[in-house]
């Protein structure tokens, strides 16, 4: 089995049994950043991929948009349909993965993905697949894990996540987003980076196991990581993270 396969039966399998509970009663602040971006949605079909329970395609039809969920776990989907089960809008969902989706080509108007790339193996497949089922000029609206342009830096961050969380595979950063998406045939409009902090003591209780690998980390990780991640020694220790909520089109 190739390790796109393994990573893939790794993320059905945690997210399945996750479904229940995902992302229940989360203030998500990137993804109203992400709302704001959109604006009017009224008339426009739109492909929420690697969908989850469809937060985010739900979010959008609030502003008007026809909705399709494509997930590649089915427990996330039929999860999905339960939230929306008293009167919520209606949508159609798809067992598929987002680098190989089941529609024609220059299908949607808009294709967005909320918080998941960073869990697929193969980001740029997955960027000319949303460009070939989007209309000319259609919008890739993406809200997604990232971090400083330093490459010492990411590379650090994409380590400690991937110890926190097995199912993570690589975050980009802003600049390396950029070039993904030109390769991939669209065109960024508006990019902004929404910062949080991240207390170490928390990352560790999170990381279980993983927490002594990721303090040694910590411990022995260079004074220009350290600035680059924002970190702040003094009491609770921590770091600034990233996420990049963006607006790419479609080239024509």
């Amino acid at each position: 089995m190739s390790n796109e396969r393994v990573a893939e039966a790794t993320n059905v399998e945690k997210f399945s049994q996750a479904a229940a509970g995902y992302g229940q009663g989360v203030v998500r602040s990137d993804l109203e950043a992400l709302a704001a971006m959109a604006g009017d949605l009224r008339g426009k079909k739109l492909l929420d991929t690697a969908a989850g329970r469809g937060a985010c395609a739900l979010r959008m039809a609030a502003q008007g948009a026809e909705i399709y969920l494509a997930d590649l776990t089915h427990a996330m989907l039929a999860q999905g349909r339960s939230d929306v089960a008293d009167g919520g809008p209606e949508f159609r969902a798809t067992v598929a993965r987002s680098g190989n989706l089941p529609f024609p080509g220059e299908t949607f108007d808009i294709v967005t993905c909320s918080r998941a790339y960073h869990h697929l193996t193969d980001i740029p497949s997955a960027l000319e697949e949303a460009c070939r089922v989007l209309k000319p000029e259609g919008r890739l609206l993406v809200v997604d894990h990232s971090g400083p342009d330093d490459p010492e830096a990411m590379h650090f961050a994409n380590t400690v996540s991937k110890l926190r969380d097995d199912s993570h595979a690589e975050a980009l950063s802003p600049s390396r987003w950029r070039d993904v998406l030109a390769d991939a045939g669209f065109d960024l409009r508006q990019m902004q980076e929404v910062e949080s902090r991240q207390e170490l003591g928390a990352l560790m209780e999170a990381a279980g196991d993983a927490a002594p690998k990721i303090e040694e980390l910590f411990d022995n990780a260079s004074p220009s990581v350290l600035e680059a991640l924002g970190f702040d020694s003094s009491e609770p220790a921590g770091f600034a993270t990233v996420m990049v909520v963006f607006d790419a089109v479609s080239r024509a």
